[in-house]
């Protein structure tokens, strides 16, 4: 892999719980595997089809997209993906269906989501664009959202994330909806989940541990506790 070599990948493991209000001693992780969620470089799509494999590889069954500098994902979330890297997500999606992969596409619109219609419609957009490229599974994000967002607190984002859950099941009824709080596991304000109670059961939640857990992988990626990402660059 360029820049980037099995022999030193910085492994966190990635645990997917099912219900969005579950405390920590009722955590049922579903999904194993590897968000890119990172700040930095995103990967290249070479890159990331040789993490598919290694994930398939590790008897792990997820991949998330989430890079933080990709604009399309963030800062200019309302964009649609040009052709270029609309084909690559595409592209991701076969190969991960291939290998047994769950490939999840994630857009993060906390930022400056306002709740306005025409916000509104542009997340709809966006989600019709993810599904378009052959997702089944994808995830609204909202880890470090500001405090002066206009979605900062949980009421807020619980009425983004029951929009997107009803478009997105509206339109392909088989398809997951999950989401990334701003609240860590653990952590005491991790309280805050319980406003999260009012999301539909089906939502997915992965959960972002206060200290993750990490190990430099060899041969294999060794198995870890839940919670966290799994971002592989050195």
């Amino acid at each position: 892999m360029t820049r980037t070599t099995f022999t030193a990948l910085l492994c966190v493991l990635l645990a997917v719980g099912c219900d969005a209000p579950s405390g920590p001693a009722h955590l049922t992780p579903r999904w194993n595997g590897v968000i890119e969620g990172f700040y930095g470089p995103p990967y290249r799509h070479a890159e990331r089809l040789q993490i598919l494999a290694f994930v398939a590889e590790h008897g792990l069954d997820t991949y998330l997209y989430a890079p933080k500098q990709d604009p399309y994902h963030r800062d200019e979330w309302r964009t649609p993906y040009p052709a270029s890297e609309a084909a690559d997500l595409a592209a991701l999606i076969t190969r991960g269906s291939e290998l047994g992969v769950r490939v999840v596409l994630a857009i993060a619109p906390g930022g400056d989501y306002d709740g306005s219609s025409a916000d509104e419609q542009a997340l709809r957009a966006k989600l019709d664009q993810l599904l378009d490229l052959g997702a089944r599974d994808v995830c609204v994000l909202f880890d470090d959202v500001a405090s002066s967002s206009p979605v900062a607190e949980p009421v807020a984002q619980v009425a983004v994330l029951r929009l997107a859950y009803d478009h997105v099941r509206a339109r392909t009824p088989d398809a997951t909806l999950c989401f990334i709080g701003p609240y860590y596991f653990g952590h005491r304000r991790a309280a805050g989940q319980r406003r999260y109670a009012a999301l539909p059961v089906r939502v997915r939640a992965p959960r972002t541990p206060t200290t993750p857990r990490t190990a430099r992988c060899r041969a294999t990626c060794p198995s870890s506790g839940p919670g966290g990402t799994w971002s592989p660059r050195s």
